[in-house]
């Protein structure tokens, strides 16, 4: 169940971690 949703969490802190990400 974990499978899923563990690249999701991942995006999740890379897209918080980098500003880039998040704006687009």
């Amino acid at each position: 169940m974990l499978e899923p949703i563990f690249p999701l969490i991942l995006f999740a802190i890379v897209a918080t971690t980098t500003p880039g990400i998040a704006t687009t």
